[in-house]
């Protein structure tokens, strides 16, 4: 599996974003695969500045475009929360060696009850024992295993925004983007293959990704219009948020009523620190993993919680020192993208 691992070229020396980018970022959050004269027309910009610009994030891994995990996609899969104990000055290690692991899709080191918080998924609760006893539990690093089951998908990172555009501005993408629906559709092997290839780039053009899976522009554009309006594929634009002013990653363990969790889930969605939350099997049975300014924001976030969503209650609270892969992006110690492994459940 480790061969799967998509290394993108030593990055030269690059200075951080400025405000404009930044504000390409936005534009790319609220519509991935928007043509760069719309960009440009929204931005103020030539359009081909607005391409050397985005050239030269993704270059510097700074920024980049991937698929997102979709509530119909994550019903399919068995996904699993680890906490992940390890032996000391063993946790880097460990993580970097499940970094190349397809199944583990997110990574954090972080200071808390656990040294590392890894997303998982699996095809099935079998495979999920044998990755979590049998790949984590002969890890030589490895002293401690916890696993928590995901039952629901309550808030996902792909709607996280930088809300750096006025509002005629967003709308003018929002009004270009393409109406996700609600009917199911059943995946083939070509649909997942024109995900799989999204992920590791999101922007590639419908003549490129047709060269690759040795089919016409025109089906290729079909099929992704089709999965996009199916709500089967949902893009995502990333970056280094550091970059950006929300340098911490905070995880919060969490309880609250069966009942209320959809309810919780749509209040955790409109703040803007919210980046994902799940629902989990057990008495902690929501994770918060939310971005903040600032370390003191940890303890301020808690308390506005405890008054603007009193059924939450807060057991637990861990704050990463580095996420070291960011679903199926492996990161350098800035949060930039310097890999990529594609997301597999096999």
């Amino acid at each position: 599996m480790h061969e799967n691992v998509r290394t993108r070229p030593v990055m030269q020396e690059s200075s951080s974003p400025d405000q404009t980018d930044l504000e390409l970022v936005n534009a790319l959050q609220i519509h991935p695969r928007a043509t760069w004269q719309l960009l440009g027309s929204v931005l103020g910009l030539d359009p081909a500045t607005v391409g050397r610009r985005w050239a030269r994030l993704v270059e510097g891994g700074w920024s980049w475009i991937c698929t997102s995990p979709t509530p119909g996609l994550a019903d399919s899969l068995c996904s699993a929360v680890v906490e992940v104990d390890c032996r000391p000055g063993r946790a880097r290690e460990v993580a970097d060696e499940l970094a190349r692991d397809p199944r583990a899709f997110t990574i954090d080191h972080v200071a808390g009850s656990g040294d590392l918080i890894v997303g998982v998924d699996t095809e099935d609760l079998a495979a999920m024992s044998e990755f979590v006893d049998g790949r984590l539990g002969r890890m030589p690093g490895v002293s401690g295993i916890r696993c928590h089951f995901v039952t629901g998908l309550l808030a996902e990172a792909g709607g996280w925004r930088l809300d750096l555009l006025d509002p005629a501005q967003q709308n003018r993408l929002r009004r270009a983007t393409t109406v996700v629906g609600t009917r199911g559709r059943t995946l083939t092997p070509t649909d997942r293959a024109i995900v799989a290839a999204l992920h590791t780039d999101g922007r590639v053009g419908n003549a490129s990704l047709a060269r690759q899976l040795s089919m016409s522009p025109a089906t290729v554009r079909r099929r992704v219009e089709a999965l996009t309006a199916s709500g089967c594929l949902v893009l995502r634009c990333e970056l280094a948020r550091a970059t950006a002013g929300w340098p911490v990653t905070a995880v919060y363990w969490c309880s609250a009523p069966a009942h209320a969790l959809a309810r919780i889930g749509d209040r955790l969605r409109r703040r803007p620190e919210t980046r994902t939350c799940v629902a989990l099997a057990g008495p902690r049975n929501v994770l918060l993993v939310s971005c903040l300014h600032s370390v003191v924001d940890v303890r301020r976030l808690e308390c506005e919680l405890n008054e603007t969503v009193p059924e939450l209650l807060v057991h637990d609270r861990s704050i990463a020192y580095r996420t070291i892969k960011l679903y199926g992006h492996i990161l350098d110690d800035h949060g930039r993208r310097v890999a990529t492994v594609p997301v597999s459940a096999g």
